[in-house]
């Protein structure tokens, strides 16, 4: 598991998404939706979206390199977000999360996690996908798109750092963001907005590892996707408080006090739960950036 868990205080029940498996053979419970009775622990029922997923790092050594790779070797799409409970109307609720892959999923927590639809928004892989915590209001689930890439430089050029296989590796400019509107009830995009470009920034990437920041200077509306630029300036407090002088509040874990947006829990202070959920982008030197988005 790479997140925090999702409680449906409702039907007594504990959701979580789950990761690949380090070794072969490939748990049936790997990248998965899971659900268990909040009492007792019982796994009530299960819904695994990629099937013989065992992947570790170091089957991305050099195959000289590899001690310990499992034969199926990847493709390596966990879940690193955790599953939003959205109410769809009519009595009808859905349980949504974004995989690495590159897909979202809206599963029926009470029809035994059948699968309501599925949407397609990047081309997935290891760092790929839908990396963290996505977000949802009342009619849409926000979520931003990493698809990062690395190419191998030599060393000493601007904006290369080393990996732990020993070269050096640039990001990628050009590939990679985007950030998502997706309507709850169908998976349709509602709109979606690029990445902004990464300039003349030395070892940036387009790569968007989450749907909402508590650090933005550069804002979106949420029912439009047009960015809100020039609101918000260096040293003023922000809209969510992360970060500055003014504390994020919730009502109760889980729910923010702002506009009603539901974040899922960070595994941090309250007053951060918000700040988990910031779109990075991978810069270099003081100026680097990042994005949200705005009622």
């Amino acid at each position: 598991m790479w997140s925090s868990p999702t409680a449906d205080l409702k039907s007594r029940t504990l959701y979580v998404t789950t990761g690949d498996s380090y070794s072969d053979p490939a748990a049936p419970t790997s990248d998965s939706f899971l659900a268990f009775d909040l009492e007792t622990g019982k796994l009530k029922w299960s819904q695994q979206m990629t099937k013989g997923d065992a992947y570790n790092v170091n089957c991305g050594a050099p195959a000289e390199m590899r001690a310990n790779c499992p034969e199926a070797n990847g493709p390596d799409f966990d879940f690193g977000s955790s599953a939003i409970l959205v109410e769809l109307g009519k009595g009808r609720r859905a349980l949504i999360a974004g995989q690495k892959s590159g897909v979202v999923y809206a599963l029926d927590p009470d029809q035994q996690g059948a699968v309501l639809w599925q949407r397609r928004v990047g081309r997935g892989g290891p760092a790929g996908g839908v990396q963290w915590g996505s977000a949802a209001d009342e009619k849409n689930v926000y979520v931003a798109l990493s698809d990062v890439a690395m190419n191998p430089v030599p060393p000493g050029t601007p904006g290369a750092r080393d990996t732990a296989l020993g070269f050096a590796a640039q990001l990628d400019p050009k590939i990679g963001g985007g950030l998502f509107a997706l309507k709850l009830d169908t998976g349709e995009i509602a709109w979606q907005t690029p990445h902004p470009g990464c300039g003349d920034s030395p070892g940036c990437s387009p790569a968007q590892s989450a749907a909402v920041t508590g650090h933005s200077r550069r804002g979106l509306f949420r029912r439009t996707g047009r960015t809100l630029a020039g609101v918000l300036r260096r040293g003023w407090p922000h809209p969510l408080g992360c970060g500055h002088r003014q504390g994020f509040q919730n009502r109760e874990w889980g729910e923010s006090a702002w506009r009603r947006a539901r974040w899922p829990g960070s595994g941090h202070r309250r007053r951060n739960a918000v700040c988990q959920l910031g779109i990075r982008f991978f810069g270099s030197g003081p100026r680097k950036r990042a994005s949200g988005f705005f009622g």
